[in-house]
């Protein structure tokens, strides 16, 4: 079983540097991965388009135990051809998480004609469809139940034709307007009881909310895939990422400063 999430960079090499220094296993395609980089960059430059987005970024997690990294790193790039036909990209198969995941990282820029690579959320289950076939052509497992970000009962929808919002929304709206703020789900959880009085449920499995005004909890996954356990610990996850890539940064964008003013690296 696999899952996806989509993101994007204005800066490639960051987000190379970042991938490349964790991974366990890597491969290019259309491109050597150890120079990703430079053939990155003199793609976008010989077609004139070095402004804006530089590269997209694909992560592909998969479940604890089912697949080797070297295996992880050959379906990342079967994926990488089958969603970006013209353009470069490079794999980094991470094993730091207790779930092995690619982070693949795709040209902007297509070396065969300088079109712009197009990647929008309704992308994304195309992605996760091309992802289930190479998965299950492995033998792994997939997500067999239809999944949507936000999932609505015939009440719910019942009281949208209202114009009224549901206890369930209110839920929702409490999780989206904090989780950007959260750093874990336990976190989450303190947060959402401090300032809605929402009550939250973790077990090995799920997540679970209660509103104030209700007796029973509701479990993410009847809330919408936003929702459930698995991709929130993913977007905190990949939060703590990107906060661990933008201070990389910061100390990388410092060092020449310090080597001036007191001559040691």
């Amino acid at each position: 079983m696999a899952t996806i999430q989509l993101g994007n960079t204005k800066v490639a090499t960051k987000l190379i540097s970042y991938a490349e220094k964790r991974a366990h296993e890597k491969g290019g395609v259309d491109c050597p991965a150890q120079y990703a980089k430079a053939q990155f960059k003199a793609t976008r430059e010989l077609w004139g388009k070095t402004e804006g987005i530089q590269a997209h970024h694909v992560i592909q997690s998969f479940k604890p135990g089912e697949v080797t990294a070297k295996l992880a790193n050959e379906i990342g790039q079967d994926l990488a051809r089958n969603i970006a036909k013209g353009h470069e990209a490079v794999v980094y198969t991470h094993t730091d998480k207790d779930h092995i995941h690619n982070h693949i990282v795709i040209n902007a820029v297509s070396f065969e004609n300088g079109s712009k690579y197009q990647s929008s959320k309704k992308d994304l289950y195309k992605i996760r469809e091309q992802s289930d076939q190479l998965c299950l052509a492995k033998g792994l497992s997939i997500v067999k139940e239809p999944t949507a970000q936000i999932r609505y009962t015939l009440a719910e929808k019942a009281l949208l034709e209202k114009g009224k919002d549901s206890w369930k929304d209110e839920i929702r709206e409490s999780i989206d307007s904090i989780k950007g703020q959260a750093t874990s789900l336990p976190d989450l959880a303190h947060q959402l009881k401090a300032q809605f009085g929402i009550e939250t449920k973790i077990t090995p499995k799920n997540i679970s909310f209660k509103h104030p005004d209700f007796e029973r909890f509701v479990r993410g996954t009847k809330l919408g895939l936003a929702y459930e356990k698995e991709t929130l610990t993913n977007e905190f996850e990949r939060q703590i990422e990107r906060n661990q890539e933008r201070g990389s940064a910061r100390v990388s964008d410092a060092a020449p400063d310090e080597f001036e003013r007191t001559g040691k690296p």
